[in-house]
């Protein structure tokens, strides 16, 4: 599957034939190699079955001269949701090696096509090497991807429930990152760590001074030039969110939104603010 001329992402098992078809098609009898990608199964469409749906799409494959399809199979509805969204667009991105790549238009009524051009036009994930901080790691799907995608670099997964922990700490072994990715109680972590980058999905719901004391005791372990990405909901108070950032002394831009999330990209310029 390597050396493909063009890569065409679509959201759902029909979106490439209806919004892209002809120039899929003219692409491969001109003799170029195509390659398709459904992001989702479309399980949530009330026309047909996922699996009627993903029948049809290798069928129409074969009609429109493509050398291949696949089906990342995100949750329909929820495309960009998730970090491992991104890692799994980039695996695929990086075995493929296409020469150019299509995607869904960003302005759509369909919140997917929106969510999905917002998912294929942000971060880029980091590589070499570093030290991260996955912020409320959950069971760890963030700082698993880290670690996979930067094989240099060393991860602090960091939540207060110790199931949590324990689950990051079984996916990290089963990725093969056990030995890089290190689940930790905030207490836990040296107090001479600093971090090149912290990426959170904030736990708005412990109210805002906590959470803006919590976010304060990181980001003065965010290393000068340091990175925090946060993705945080508009109607959360993403917006607010990064104004109060940037007065804090984090600068703080938007750099996507999608299905009414922000995605939230704050530095530290100098030394961490006193």
């Amino acid at each position: 599957m390597s050396g493909l001329d063009l890569l065409a992402f679509g959201p759902h098992p029909d979106d490439l034939e209806i919004g892209l078809g002809g120039t899929l098609a003219k692409h491969a009898a001109l003799g170029h190699s195509v390659g398709l990608c459904d992001l989702t199964r479309g399980e949530m469409s009330s026309n047909g079955t996922p699996d009627e749906r993903v029948r049809e799409a290798e069928a129409a494959r074969a009609v429109l001269g493509a050398a291949w399809r696949e089906n990342l199979a995100l949750p329909d509805r929820a495309i960009g949701t998730s970090q491992e969204h991104t890692r799994k667009v980039v695996e695929l991105i990086r075995r493929v090696r296409p020469r150019a790549i299509a995607v869904p238009y960003w302005q759509d009524r369909h919140p997917d096509h929106q969510a999905s051009a917002v998912l294929l036009r942000e971060v880029d994930p980091p590589t070499g090497s570093g030290t991260f901080l996955d912020l409320g790691t959950g069971y760890g799907p963030i700082a698993c991807a880290l670690a996979v995608e930067a094989p240099e670099a060393v991860v602090w997964a960091v939540d207060v429930n110790t199931r949590a922990l324990e689950l990051t700490g079984e996916n990290a072994a089963k990725a093969g990152v056990n030995d890089r990715v290190h689940p930790a109680l905030p207490d836990d972590v040296p107090g001479d760590v600093l971090f090149d980058q912290i990426w959170s999905n904030p736990a708005i719901h412990i109210g805002k001074a906590e959470l803006h004391k919590m976010l304060l005791h990181w980001l003065a372990r965010l290393a000068p030039g340091g990175v925090a990405w946060f993705v945080v909901g508009k109607n959360l108070g993403g917006d607010s969110l990064q104004r109060w950032l940037t007065e804090q002394g984090y600068p703080c831009r938007r750099i996507g939104s999608a299905k009414g999330f922000r995605v939230l990209c704050a530095t530290n310029p100098g030394p961490s603010p006193s």
